[in-house]
């Protein structure tokens, strides 16, 4: 075999492998995006939960989907039929978005990045009432 033939075989092997283990994932870290990423994110977060918030408000679970970060809460002392929706939201979306906006570990390490942040809120039976999503955009430039 000549020298151009060793060269271009050995240059297809190399190709072969660098495709094989990209296709993997063993080059490239999860994205802070991605659900793999995220996923991980909540899996340590859900390691200290359920917890208390409040008198009213149980931080239940977190959970990581592509591109989004979800915070599961429960109202404990209150039912859906109990609740005025639109009240609830035009009260707790400035409230949250202030929160996540200000505080660096969730602006930083989820908005700046990209993450939508859900939260995620049901009633005292786990039916689900509402969800506030913020995204980066809502924090301004």
């Amino acid at each position: 075999m000549d020298g151009k033939k060793v060269v271009a075989l050995l240059a297809g092997i190399a190709a072969f492998g660098l495709t094989w283990f990209a296709t993997r994932g063993l080059f490239s870290k999860p994205g802070p995006t991605s659900a793999r990423f995220l996923s991980g994110v909540a899996s340590e977060v859900n390691k200290t939960l359920p917890m208390m918030l409040d008198k009213d408000t149980e931080f239940v679970s977190a959970t990581g989907l592509e591109g989004t970060f979800v915070y599961n809460y429960r109202l404990v002392n209150h039912g859906a039929g109990d609740l005025d929706v639109a009240v609830f939201n035009s009260k707790m979306q400035p409230l949250i978005t202030n929160a996540a906006c200000t505080r660096p570990e969730t602006r930083d390490g989820f908005l700046r990045k990209g993450v939508v942040l859900r939260y995620a809120y049901a009633d005292r039976d786990r039916n689900h009432v509402t969800t506030i999503d913020v995204t980066p955009a809502d924090c301004g430039p």
